[in-house]
C-alpha cells in the first residue's frame, strides 16, 4: 500500500511503501518543504537546504524570534512523530494470519492431491480387471484354437490315409444315397 508524502498539503506528489523511503525523501527530495513560520503567514516551499537557509533570513521570522525557536521544535517534533508513526506500521500482515492462510491453502492441496489419488486408484483398478478379462479370452481363444488344430490334424491324417480311389467310391456311394432319398 503506498502513502503519500508528508508535505502532500504543500503539493507534494511523492508515494512510499515504508518509513525509511519518506525519510530518505524528506532530507533529500522533497521540495514542498514549507517554512518554520508558515503559522505565522510565511509561504516559502523548498528542500530541507533551502528551508534552512531561507529561515535565516525569513521577514516573518526576524518578527517572531521569540516564538520561532518553539515553532520549529514543535514542527520537528511533529515530523519526527509523523515519520515514527509510518515506520511503525506493520509492512507485512502479522505472523500468525500468514501462517493460518498458508495452512488453509496447503489443506486444500492435500485434499485435491487425496481426491486425485483417489481417481487414479479407481482407474487402476478398472484397468486392472478390464486386464484379468482380457487375459482369460485370450485364454480361451489359445483353447479354442489349439482345439481347432488338433481337429484340423485329425482330418488332415484321416485324408491322408484314405487313398483316392476310396474317395471317389464314398462320394459316388454319398451321391446315390441322396440320389435315392431324393425320388422317395
Amino acid at each position: 500500500m503506498d502513502n503519500y508524502c508528508l508535505n502532500k498539503e504543500n503539493g507534494c506528489k511523492f508515494r512510499y511503501k515504508t518509513g525509511i523511503e519518506v525519510a530518505k525523501h524528506l532530507a533529500n527530495n522533497c521540495s514542498y518543504i514549507s517554512c518554520d513560520n508558515k503559522n505565522y503567514g510565511c509561504c516559502f516551499l523548498g528542500t530541507q537546504d533551502q528551508v534552512q537557509t531561507h529561515s535565516n533570513n525569513c521577514s516573518i521570522s526576524n518578527n517572531s524570534n521569540n516564538n520561532n525557536n518553539q515553532q520549529q521544535l514543535d514542527k520537528i517534533e511533529r515530523k519526527i512523530d509523523d515519520i515514527f508513526n509510518e515506520i511503525s506500521k506493520p509492512l507485512l500482515p502479522p505472523r500468525d494470519e500468514e501462517v493460518e492462510r498458508l495452512e488453509i491453502i496447503e489443506s486444500k492441496l492435500i485434499m485435491t492431491i487425496e481426491q486425485q489419488n483417489q481417481g487414479l486408484e479407481s482407474k487402476l483398478v478398472s484397468i486392472e480387471q478390464q486386464n484379468k478379462t482380457l487375459q482369460m479370452e485370450v485364454n480361451e481363444l489359445k483353447q479354442q484354437n489349439q482345439s481347432l488344430e488338433n481337429k484340423l490334424n485329425q482330418i488332415v491324417s484321416l485324408l491322408q490315409n484314405i487313398s483316392p480311389n476310396q474317395a471317389i467310391k464314398s462320394n459316388n456311394n454319398n451321391n446315390n444315397n441322396n440320389n435315392n432319398n431324393n425320388n422317395n
